[in-house]
């Protein structure tokens, strides 16, 4: 799996296919980032994710990213189009723990998930801050049904053909392939 945490220690994942960096930095990764023709190859880029353990924490997010100009952002931005991103928090930092900052990375890094138990403390400052209920309704993909095109009827047994026009308005985008 491919993750980022923080940690003191300089430390590998060895794959197959790829050679993640997962401890220390700066981010380094063989195969490059994924795009939409490599997203859903049967490979381990295309089928590991990122996670911050310490989401809004410090500058660094507690040593998740190599420097406080966060020059890991752009890679980060285009990988987790097409993988799962999601964490936790682990300590206020306001201002950068606060909604603003908290609703712009999680749609800039697309978030899939987050654990709601830790830290309370961000979390509280999020809902009183008047922004959580907007983070719960945009976390993961939220497709919603715009319009569509379908018979009335349909025969037992028979096809049901129909056309759907969807939007998403979650941050995240689908991670299997539909």
């Amino acid at each position: 799996l491919y993750c980022m945490y923080r940690n003191q220690n300089q430390g590998y994942a060895y794959f197959d296919d790829v050679n993640v960096q997962v401890f220390g930095s700066p981010v380094q990764i063989s195969g490059g980032v994924l795009t939409s023709s490599s997203a859903h190859a049967d490979t381990y880029l295309a089928r590991a994710g990122h996670h911050n353990d310490c989401f809004l924490a410090s500058d660094t997010d507690y040593g998740t990213y190599a420097d406080a100009s966060h020059s890991e952002y752009p890679y980060l931005s285009e990988e987790t189009k097409y993988t799962a991103m999601g964490g936790e928090t682990c300590a206020p930092n306001p201002p950068r723990s606060s909604c603003d900052t908290a609703r712009e990375e999680m749609e800039l890094f697309h978030y899939t998930y987050l654990n709601i138990d830790y830290h309370t403390g961000v979390i509280d400052s999020w809902v009183s801050g008047g922004c959580m209920d907007e983070i719960r309704s945009r976390m993961g993909y939220r497709l919603v049904l715009k319009d569509g095109t379908y018979p009335t009827t349909s025969a037992p047994g028979g096809n049901l053909d129909f056309e759907v026009n969807m939007d998403n308005e979650g941050w995240a985008a689908p991670v299997n392939p539909r």
